[in-house]
């Protein structure tokens, strides 16, 4: 739901912006705001079941379905 609500926003910055510019005939300064994209996040998890896919030590770092 999250996903779909943060796209709706970014549209309508971007129809906002698009109209001002029309309506002054000039562009705004600044940086576009970036294409709406509707894709719901999947959260990464590890198949702790499956032995390649384990956490693996190093002596400073954790290494997580590696």
């Amino acid at each position: 739901m999250e996903a779909k609500e943060e796209a709706v926003k970014q549209q309508e910055k971007i129809e906002t912006r698009e109209a001002v510019e029309a309506e002054s005939g000039k562009k705004k300064r600044g940086r576009k705001p970036k294409e709406a994209v509707f894709e719901p996040q999947v959260e990464a998890k590890a198949n702790i079941t499956d032995p390649e896919s384990r956490s693996h030590y190093d002596s400073f770092r954790v290494y997580t379905g590696v």
